[in-house]
């Protein structure tokens, strides 16, 4: 558990033969932020070489602005985001994605209904093209390199299923329960 000391929030599933996913180990904070800027086009243009093959999804609803700065965090950590959004208001949603959603490693899903996380989860991972998924809270953030690192835990191990980050708030101190005492 060591080497994964700073990591991001956030939980990356391996690839697992006849295996549904369906949730996240996230322990989401809130956090009173100002309205994110429009991602620049070099956050969204990272080679894809740079980039670790992992399908973030994100499950949605009514997250507003917060929204925004986890997009801004993901963009140039993977290969692709999907959002789900679980019948979010319109006024709060579509403003946010209307900024991302033309980027083409974004692919957004507009839920009729609020069906819950683990069904949002569950249609992000439909849509997945990568081998890697990692399931992030809205209102969590990713640090830069994080996401790379939880793909080299689970590549170095292969019997493991799971990697989590480390948890913390945005002043630095880590969440309670985001890891087990060992």
């Amino acid at each position: 558990m060591d080497e994964l000391e700073g990591v991001s929030q956030g939980t990356v599933a391996a690839p697992l033969p006849n295996q549904g996913l369906t949730g996240s180990s996230v322990k989401p904070y809130k956090a009173s932020l100002p309205p994110a800027a429009k991602p620049s086009l070099a956050e969204r243009c990272v080679p894809a070489t740079a980039r670790p093959p992992v399908t973030v999804v994100i499950v949605n609803y009514n997250a507003g602005a917060v929204l925004a700065e986890c997009l801004a965090s993901v963009l140039s950590e993977a290969t692709e985001v999907v959002v789900v959004d679980n019948a979010s208001d319109p006024r709060v949603f579509e403003p946010v994605v209307a900024r991302i959603e033309s980027a083409p490693r974004v692919r957004v899903i507009r839920s009729p209904e609020n069906r819950g996380f683990a069904a949002g989860c569950n249609e992000g991972v439909k849509v997945a093209t990568q081998p890697f998924i990692f399931f992030l809270n809205p209102d969590c953030f990713v640090a830069a390199g994080s996401i790379r690192r939880l793909v080299a835990a689970l590549e170095s191990s292969p019997g493991a299923a799971l990697a989590g980050g480390l948890l913390i708030y945005p002043d630095g101190v880590e969440q309670g329960g985001g890891r087990r005492a060992v």
